[in-house]
């Protein structure tokens, strides 16, 4: 490889980071060709286990316990990042429901004016705390490091928010 190729190549691929960056962002995963059902009854409080599975205190408790075997903790530990990682699956599938509908509110007419940057922010809030939620999880597995999902949490909050108490919303949609 010559010299002036590298630079090239790393321009290249921060310009490809970038355009996928922007498409996940932007685009919709799925179509929304109708209003989905149950998106009103997504509650961001049933995501609260979250905060607490993968609590290192829970770990601290068990390594005091009289009969402690590493082993225990390790398959303690790989079932609740089992848990964790499903909880986190429905809390994007429910995001993702969210936005949708958000979207759906809005080709109808029935989103206010600020909806549309309100779902922008909530999915680039959410997507940042995704990540950093996705890379706390591989740090825990190799150090036990905390996770901490308030972030994510606060971002599918957000999403609620802006679709709930949008005022120019008439009964169902």
């Amino acid at each position: 490889m010559s010299i002036p190729f590298i630079p090239i190549l790393i321009a290249v691929t921060a310009a490809g980071l970038i355009a996928l960056l922007y498409y996940r962002l932007t685009a919709s995963r799925h179509r929304f060709d109708e209003m989905p059902e149950d998106w009103e009854q997504i509650e961001p409080s049933r995501y609260a286990p979250l905060t607490r599975l993968l609590s290192p205190e829970d770990f601290a408790f068990l390594r005091t316990l009289p009969g402690y075997d590493p082993k225990l903790e390790k398959t303690l530990r790989r079932r609740r990042v089992d848990a964790f990682r499903y909880y986190l699956r429905s809390l994007e599938n429910d995001f993702d429901t969210l936005q949708r509908a958000g979207h759906l509110l809005i080709a109808t007419g029935q989103g206010s004016p600020m909806l549309r940057e309100q779902l922008l922010l909530a999915r680039i809030s959410f997507t940042r705390a995704l990540w950093q939620v996705r890379l706390e999880l591989v740090l825990f597995r190799l150090t036990g490091r905390a996770v901490e999902p308030g972030r994510l949490l606060a971002a599918l909050q957000d999403a609620c928010g802006a679709l709930h108490l949008d005022p120019s919303r008439t009964g169902a949609a």
